[in-house]
């Protein structure tokens, strides 16, 4: 939200005084800001560089938050901070797949990216999601360390939790920090 393509811009503005009207401490947008069929790499450095200029949040009453990368660079996006001793987490998971194209059937049917761009974006997604795994597993410590209520993770894309194992689609194995392998 908001989704261009299905003219959702008009919308934006009643949402945003929606939300600044209600009595709440703060919220989290948790991106799709773009269409995933664009260059990877280079949405997300943009994207980095808007979006985390500083360590503080956006918004009009800004929170400082903790990132595993600096202002503009790499992993900026991992976030977290605590409130009322709940401990948010975000982290850089981009849909619709995590920016994962899986083959080249995929790619010809839901993208525009050239192949170079989609071998692009399989490095890319390798390298973050080892940063997001490594900022999730130090977040869920941190937290139990400070006793905190609770942990809330925020992440925009489909991590395939319900994704069917089919011959045309074999299901990563999903390996959780803790767990065994």
């Amino acid at each position: 939200m908001p989704y261009k393509k299905t003219g959702d811009n008009s919308k934006l503005p009643a949402v945003l005084q929606s939300i600044n009207r209600a009595d709440i401490a703060f919220s989290i947008y948790d991106g799709d800001i773009k269409d995933g069929s664009f260059d990877t790499p280079e949405r997300l450095s943009h994207i980095r560089r808007v979006m985390f200029p500083t360590i503080n949040s956006l918004g009009q009453t800004q929170v400082a938050l903790e990132h595993q990368g600096k202002a503009g660079e790499k992993f900026v996006g991992n976030t977290r901070f605590t409130h009322s001793g709940v401990m948010f987490v975000g982290i850089n998971m981009p849909g619709s797949n995590n920016n994962v194209v899986l083959n080249e059937q995929e790619r010809k049917a839901k993208s525009v990216r050239t192949p170079a761009q989609c071998d692009a974006a399989n490095a890319e997604y390798l390298e973050r999601d080892a940063a997001n795994v490594e900022w999730l597993a130090e977040s869920f410590a941190l937290a139990r360390t400070q006793n905190a209520m609770g942990l809330v993770l925020t992440v925009q894309a489909d991590p395939g939790f319900d994704l069917p194992e089919t011959p045309e689609f074999d299901s990563p194995r999903l390996i959780f920090p803790g767990t065994p392998n």
